[in-house]
């Protein structure tokens, strides 16, 4: 179930992406969370790790397109 869960919510995301829709990267973090947790079950601790990183990297991406969104704002 999860994983097909990841697989759709990953689909969202892209979506999202194509329409500069901030919100994409909560659902990345969403789909990182899933799969870290997957990978960690099933003994895949590299992988795990790798989407550890990639949870860093959506939060990052996250706070920077909220700034920019910011920015435009006050103009």
């Amino acid at each position: 179930f999860l994983d097909i869960l990841s697989s759709l919510l990953s689909i969202l995301a892209m979506y999202y992406l194509t329409k500069k829709i901030i919100e994409t990267w909560i659902v990345w973090v969403i789909v990182d969370f899933i799969l870290t947790t997957l990978f960690i079950y099933n003994g895949l601790y590299i992988s795990g790790l790798l989407y550890i990183i990639l949870t860093i990297l959506a939060i990052n991406g996250y706070f920077k397109w909220r700034k920019t969104l910011e920015s435009y704002e006050k103009i």
